[in-house]
């Protein structure tokens, strides 16, 4: 089915330039789970550990002296992050548990072009799904953000569920995130799967730094009876120190 392309712009936040490179740094056990189904897996924003993570539903809404909630609201919005930065330290850290083989990080490439092409499949997606950059900013300009919507309405608010969705505060700003985020009009159950081919959709599989050779030949193996090329994976060189030689 063909899709308007300048609907489909529409669509991306905060200018993001969808031709960058993002990464995502996962646990193998969910690798191995996304290639033998070749489904990429979107859960709830609403998961999502930040306590200012929805912060716009989480407000204490009056409407006619009455105290309204947004939780189902809550329950209608999914989300993925990912992160402009190729390298990090804290992610392999925050991300990478190297007691259990299965929880050892693993960190995918792709394009923030093929990553929103995966999940906007139909013209139906100009009302639900988007790609951004995430803008950080301070927890007083969030406050002064929400203070500046005047909201009135129950559209009003639905409105502005998705611009919120793209801030964060400063603390998080060594995150450089990229999300998607799908908005429904109705609970679609705990996540949401595309299809995807990821022999072409993913450029390379990096693996942990910290481990030793034979850990990392092991999970190569099993990228590799998993259809994934050798010649894509490849060992994170974050902490290999090559000293220079210096003639005195």
């Amino acid at each position: 089915m063909a899709i308007n392309d300048y609907f489909k712009m529409q669509r991306v936040i905060n200018g993001l330039d969808l031709s960058r490179p993002v990464y995502k740094y996962i646990p193998l056990k969910y690798v191995i789970t996304m290639l033998k189904t070749q489904k990429l897996y979107v859960g709830k924003v609403k998961k999502w550990e930040d306590t200012y993570e929805n912060f716009l539903l989480k407000q204490d809404f009056v409407y006619d002296n009455r105290h309204l909630s947004a939780d189902n609201l809550m329950d209608q919005i999914y989300g993925q992050c990912w992160t402009l930065l190729s390298e990090s330290d804290a992610m392999w850290r925050i991300y990478s548990n190297l007691s259990k083989m299965n929880d050892i990080a693993i960190r995918i490439k792709t394009t923030a072009q093929r990553l929103f092409d995966a999940v906007y499949t139909s013209d139906d997606c100009m009302a639900t799904t988007s790609i951004g950059s995430v803008e950080y900013v301070y927890k007083k300009e969030i406050l002064q953000w929400i203070k500046e919507l005047h909201m009135h309405t129950a559209q009003d608010i639905g409105n502005n569920i998705v611009p919120s969705l793209y801030k964060k505060r400063k603390p998080f700003s060594h995150e450089s995130e990229v999300r998607i985020i799908i908005m429904h009009d109705q609970d679609m159950g705990e996540g949401l799967s595309y299809d995807i081919t990821p022999a072409t959709m993913f450029d390379d599989f990096v693996i942990d730094p910290r481990l030793d050779t034979s850990t990392v030949n092991k999970i190569a193996k099993k990228l590799i009876n998993l259809g994934i090329n050798v010649n894509k994976i490849k060992q994170s060189q974050l902490y290999t120190f090559t000293p220079s030689l210096i003639k005195l």
